[in-house]
């Protein structure tokens, strides 16, 4: 053993001699690997269908932010965890996003060095810091989300996700070989966010091509906006749905169906697709150079690897893929107000829906479902028993005002 390190001492010696340094060391622009490897995996959990990664910026403890090939700058959503990280600051810029409300004030900062594991790391990268928290994402989450990452990381690698195995490969784009397993889906790159192209057709049988944002960051199945005119019309039947937050407001609209998607290939049936109601979209730029957004409820039904670079989107069918699409069922949102602690809120009620026709109300402390004490529930859990199968019974005990209230409902699939 003691001839090997000496043989590996000398080879250091020689690699400073001639001025070689290891790439952590160099001062490259951009994410690239610290070490000459051709890929590395890096573990990921999920959370309502988002994939939640750890990394740390410039010289912070480590934070979770979701992967979103949505997003074209990293994003860290509070400004007052902002301050911790030594960043600094040239200007504000005006964001806009769907939600009902103003646009968003968030501050520049430049010249940020982010790390993902061991073998990963950022140099002289931007960053945008909100304001102010407006998503919300760890009280809907139940885990402190920092941030979203995006195109930094899509932009440097070629992508592989698995969401079976919660893993994240990054490939480096010189070494890497398509798979012949994999279907290859033409992918159009505009300003760092990816879109497909795909058919479509509704409960009318009518068809319609459409152009989607690929949308890692978005929970749902399948959004659309309206558009006559490409055949794009909200069915008869729907139901009013709170779709989400987003960066400037809550997003209403409408949930139906769509009768199948093709992908490359492949055909999913019977798709929960939302609605954003017109109010949600209004003032958002480039809004009409796309029909909507492909979301993580069909991506997970997928092994996916992005090449960015080849504008490819590969898909391999995975054991999700036949799964059938729900949507919430209850009609009510739950949150987390203390994101670790297993403490939930109902956040949001829908009228006319089982939670509702419940007597159950926004604000109201869940305490226990179906007999079990929340504290043995995290939020993702109930997030996926309120999607899961119609006809299933919801008992709940809840506080409200300090009396204790127990009631139920059956989840109803209304679509």
């Amino acid at each position: 053993m003691k001839y090997i390190a000496l043989f590996g001492l000398i080879l250091f010696s020689i690699f400073n001699f001639f001025g070689c340094k290891p790439i952590e060391n160099q001062d490259i622009f951009g994410m690239h690997f610290t070490r000459p490897i051709r890929s590395v995996t890096i573990p990921f959990r999920t959370s309502n269908n988002l994939i939640i990664i750890s990394m740390r910026i410039n010289d912070s403890d480590t934070m979770n932010f979701i992967l979103d090939t949505g997003v074209r700058t990293t994003l860290l959503t509070d400004l007052k965890y902002g301050q911790k990280l030594s960043l600094k600051f040239a200007g504000t810029h005006l964001i806009q996003g769907h939600g009902k409300g103003k646009n968003l004030e968030a501050h520049h900062a430049y010249d940020n060095t982010f790390r993902i594991g061991h073998y990963v790391v950022g140099k002289h990268l931007n960053l945008l810091v909100l304001s102010e928290d407006v998503f919300f994402l760890s009280s809907k989450l139940g885990i402190k989300i920092n941030g979203l990452i995006g195109a930094d990381l899509f932009e440097s690698f070629v992508v592989e996700i698995d969401y079976q195995k919660q893993k994240l490969t990054l490939h480096d784009p010189k070494h890497y070989k398509y798979r012949k397993k994999y279907h290859v889906l033409p992918m159009m790159l505009e300003k760092g966010k990816p879109y497909i192209c795909a058919e479509m057709t509704d409960t009318q049988g009518n068809e319609a091509y459409i152009k989607l944002l690929v949308d890692t960051g978005a929970s749902h199945s399948l959004l659309l906006e309206q558009n006559k005119q490409q055949n794009i019309i909200v069915p008869n039947h729907v139901i009013e749905a709170y779709l989400g937050r987003g960066l400037v407001g809550n997003i209403w609209g409408q949930i139906g169906r769509v009768n199948s998607l093709k992908l490359a290939g492949y055909e999913l049936e019977n798709i929960d697709t939302a609605y954003p109601d017109s109010l949600s979209l209004v003032g958002i730029k480039g809004i009409a150079n796309r029909n909507g957004n492909l979301g993580a409820n069909i991506l997970k039904r997928f092994k996916l690897v992005f090449d960015y670079r080849n504008e490819k989107l590969l898909l391999h069918p995975s054991s999700y893929f036949k799964e059938p699409f729900y949507h919430n069922l209850s009609g009510m949102e739950v949150s987390a107000p203390v994101p670790e602690l297993r403490y939930y809120i109902i956040s949001e009620i829908i009228p006319n829906m089982p939670a509702h026709q419940a007597g159950l109300q926004k604000g109201d402390e869940i305490l226990s479902i179906n007999g079990k004490s929340v504290i043995s529930y995290q939020l993702g859990e109930i997030t996926l028993l309120l999607q899961s199968k119609p006809g299933r019974k919801i008992n709940l005990k809840v506080r409200r005002n300090g009396k204790i209230i127990k009631t139920g409902f059956k989840l109803t699939l209304l679509l």
